[in-house]
């Protein structure tokens, strides 16, 4: 994960909590140039996110399951703004941010898709069992009655 920061004006004091609690998430924070952000991007796919340098710029390096940590950390500095990020080799802009920050783990996202799996599975297995336990049932009332008609035959009562 990139994203790309906007820095309105801070006091040193105030960036280094911000610094620091990055930091503690395996999160990093670095400040670059025009020049440096243009050589590293020409010739690239991302070329792009040049017209957002105009002078320095915060650009904060992590790991894409730390999106929704990072936006906590943010909404405790204000000055820090959010312009754009790349996420898996994806250019992607704030909003598109906020939905991947929303979207759930990937372990939360897995036993979802089992659970449906399973209850898909469930509802054929009983669909499938239905038409046969409603066979014997019919058999096992056909039989009641011919035993009935056997008994009555054998053992007439006059």
């Amino acid at each position: 994960m990139v994203v790309f920061l906007h820095l309105n004006p801070i006091k040193q004091r105030d960036k280094l909590p911000l610094f620091a609690e990055f930091t503690r998430n395996d999160m990093h924070l670095r400040q670059y140039g025009k020049k440096i952000v243009q050589m590293a991007t020409s010739g690239t796919r991302f070329e792009p996110v040049n017209h957002l340098f105009t002078s320095q710029q915060e650009i904060l390096f992590g790991q894409p399951e730390k999106v929704q940590k990072m936006f906590k950390i943010l909404r405790k500095a204000p000055e820090l703004v959010v312009m754009e990020g790349i996420i898996e080799d994806k250019l992607l802009s704030k909003n598109d941010l906020v939905e991947f920050s929303k979207l759930p783990d990937l372990q939360i996202a897995r036993s979802q898709i089992c659970t449906v799996l399973h209850s898909a599975a469930t509802v054929l297995v009983s669909q499938l069992n239905q038409a046969q336990q409603s066979l014997v049932s019919h058999l096992d009332r056909h039989a009641e009655v011919e035993n009935k008609a056997n008994n009555e035959q054998e053992n007439p009562e006059t």
